[in-house]
């Protein structure tokens, strides 16, 4: 099934498109948001990962990767600055609010034009109205509306109200 990120990369080109089958994004920012999107949503599968005291360079960090996989092994580094961000969200009053008594990691699949397309809302309340996406940048969050341009969020936020019938999409963005 197609999703917003292969969407996206339709957009830029089918070459593009093709290519993003093949590989594997791994840098610091999509590490990062994985992080702080498990202890902000879903703080119980930060069990689940390896945590390596040191830096990637470390020989114990190349073992546990190729033990584990990328996407399970993280500094201690990492974790602290996730676990920092994680309580800046739970302390804010309104992105507490906005997360309280949802739904997370939310799958779902619909069909639009006969073609299958998938999409995982972050939090969603338990109505199903609203669907909250947690962004993470390393920008200013009022400048967010140049980011969320650059990438195409509104192709996410359309797919998903689509997906899901929700009748209301809001990005919470953190700054890291």
């Amino acid at each position: 099934a197609l999703s917003s990120s292969s969407l996206k990369k339709l957009l830029e080109s089918p070459k593009a498109y093709k290519a993003s089958l093949r590989m594997n994004d791994s840098s610091q920012a999509l590490r990062d948001g994985q992080l702080v999107h498990l202890a902000v949503l879903e703080k119980h599968r930060l069990d689940d990962l390896v945590i390596i005291n040191g830096t990637k360079a470390r020989k114990e960090f190349k073992e546990a990767v190729a033990e584990h996989g990328e996407h399970k092994v993280f500094t201690e580094s990492e974790m602290t600055n996730a676990y920092w961000i994680a309580d800046a969200v739970h302390s804010n009053a309104e992105a507490s609010f906005l997360l309280k008594d949802c739904n997370y990691e939310q799958a779902g699949v619909g069909m639009i034009d006969d073609l299958p397309f998938r999409a995982k809302a972050d939090a969603m309340t338990k109505d199903g109205s609203v669907i909250i996406d947690l962004k993470t940048t390393s920008e200013k969050v009022s400048d967010f509306h140049w980011s969320a341009k650059r990438y195409n969020y509104a192709l996410q936020a359309a797919l998903y109200l689509h997906i899901f019938g929700a009748t209301e999409f809001i990005f919470l963005v953190v700054n890291k």
